[in-house]
């Protein structure tokens, strides 16, 4: 699923105005036939060109615009949540729905107009029809307006949504500047934005490993603070994630701190993300300013005897995640 492509939205008078100016242009542009050269053949072609024009146009954008957003009933259950994270879920569906009222609207509008244009018996009815016809599709349009404008500022949102696959998903999941960017820029052909700094990762990005003809999703989620009740919406994207989209978690350790945060602070975290009863393994990253001494005192201190192992090879999270696979399919 992916938003990139959503078109752009403008507001009810750019409509109003563009549609108006090829009305015009095509009434002038027409050749008249030698049937139409009297008065009222005449003032019929022109009133009949300029309310099909304004009609396929804007019932023409308007079904594109709405054919470009997806079935919101079909969504997986990680962009509803994601939508309602972020935006309002009943509001996007009623605003697309206005937009979809007003093309059916201006259609059988235009079609009726166009009758009645047809049966004018005078250039004065057919220049009243045509008034009218402008006028009702103008105040369509305003009623329409906000729910322009709120699809506007939605699309700037949703345009920045991951395009999460539908296929085995892993969530590398820690603490800010720990090294999640830095592992999936590794891991796959993913180019994430890494800097020194915390928070580096301002959305989900997403990168793909095969392994063994299996193909892994790897998510890298923002990183996500021990505050559970005090998250911020980045925060509570990659907790969605992790929710909805992750068949398992890759944890991130930096025992260096020089991520910022200590040990005892990333293990607090580290013990609070197995609530998602997730496969978990845990990742030592910053290993060019480790001693072995250091990896052994941290695996000895923390990870002795337990379910959850501790890893320092990339070629570790790929039997981690060949093995999960072939829990979770066989």
């Amino acid at each position: 699923m992916g938003f990139s492509d959503l078109p752009t939205i403008q507001r009810a008078q750019e409509y109003l105005d563009i549609s108006f100016q090829r009305a015009r242009t095509n009434a002038r542009n027409h050749t008249l036939a030698d049937k139409e050269k009297s008065v009222l053949n005449r003032e019929k072609s022109l009133a009949l060109i300029k309310v099909t024009t304004i009609g396929d146009y804007l019932t023409s954008k308007f079904d594109q615009l709405i054919a470009k957003y997806p079935d919101f009933d079909s969504l997986s259950e990680f962009y509803v949540q994601l939508i309602n994270l972020t935006l309002s879920y009943s509001d996007l569906k009623k605003s697309l729905g206005a937009i979809q009222w007003f093309s059916r609207r201006v259609h059988t509008m235009t079609k009726q107009f166009s009758r009645q244009i047809k049966t004018s018996s005078s250039p004065q009815d057919v220049g009243a029809h045509l008034r009218s016809y402008y006028g009702r599709v103008s105040s369509l349009l305003k009623q329409i307006d906000a729910s322009l404008s709120y699809l506007h500022q939605a699309r700037q949102t949703m345009r920045t949504y991951p395009r999460i696959k539908d296929e085995f998903s892993v969530a590398l999941a820690g603490f800010p500047n720990v090294g999640k960017s830095t592992l999936l820029a590794r891991l796959t052909e993913a180019k994430p934005d890494i800097q020194n700094y915390a928070f580096t990762t301002k959305t989900l990005n997403v990168g793909y490993r095969d392994i063994h003809a299996i193909s892994f999703q790897l998510i890298d989620t923002p990183g996500t603070l021990a505050r559970e009740e005090k998250m911020n919406d980045v925060e509570l994207q990659a907790s969605l994630a992790i929710k909805y989209c992750a068949q398992c978690i890759v944890y991130v350790f930096d025992i260096t701190e020089q991520c910022g945060y200590t040990i005892a602070e990333q293990l607090k975290l580290f013990k609070q993300l197995k609530k998602f009863g997730k496969p978990m393994v845990a990742f030592l990253s910053k290993q060019d300013l480790l001693t072995p001494g250091d990896v052994d005192s941290f695996r000895e201190n923390h990870f002795s005897g337990k379910v959850i192992p501790l890893v320092t090879q990339d070629s570790d999270i790929d039997t981690f995640l060949l093995r999960v696979y072939k829990d979770t399919y066989t």
